[in-house]
């Protein structure tokens, strides 16, 4: 399938009927960019971890990894045929192709943590409504810059624009 293909199927939260999986080993790949929405099943540990595939083997399952030479995307998902999957599909370009389209990628919690734990350069900035959500408890360090006044308050973010910034939130206010 290609990148249209796919960013039709992805949502936050995950559409129902549709699990975007990445093939890729978690440390090294997964936790530092993936596409939003997607789970971990490295194909080195598929067996260890075909209790995260759902139940309906109706299910469209995509897979990616990184890129047109990998080939773990393509490993999995014929371990997935195997099981009994009706609807498997490979995003063969996967996560370069993701990004180079575009689209933003999403980083794991223990990569966040690693990255703040070493002092790395970010800002990391709490989407969420101020007042029920950031005031209530936010990441230590994370400004407050709610979706709904982005534009009003643009002026917070970093002035050099090469500053990583890292935004989170939870629930429906992802979207």
């Amino acid at each position: 399938v290609d990148t249209a293909f796919v960013r039709s199927q992805v949502d936050i939260p995950p559409k129902k009927g549709v699990m975007l999986i990445d093939s890729r080993p978690a440390a090294r790949q997964y936790d530092p960019g993936h596409i939003p929405g997607a789970i971990n099943i490295p194909d080195t540990q598929f067996d260890k971890h075909v209790d995260k595939l759902p139940q309906d083997r109706n299910t469209l399952l995509i897979f990616y990894c990184d890129g047109v030479e990998c080939m773990l995307s393509h490993k999995s998902a014929f371990k997935a045929e195997q099981l009994g999957y009706t609807k498997v599909r490979v995003y063969a370009a996967g996560y370069p192709d993701w990004i180079a389209n575009g689209h933003m990628g999403a980083i794991s919690v223990p990569y966040l943590k690693k990255l703040m734990d070493e002092g790395a350069p970010m800002t990391l900035i709490d989407s969420r409504p101020k007042d029920r959500k950031y005031d209530k408890g936010h990441i230590p360090g994370a400004i407050s810059l709610p979706d709904s006044q982005f534009d009003k308050l643009v002026d917070r973010l970093p002035a050099d624009k090469a500053s990583p910034l890292y935004f989170y939130c939870e629930g429906l206010s992802c979207r």
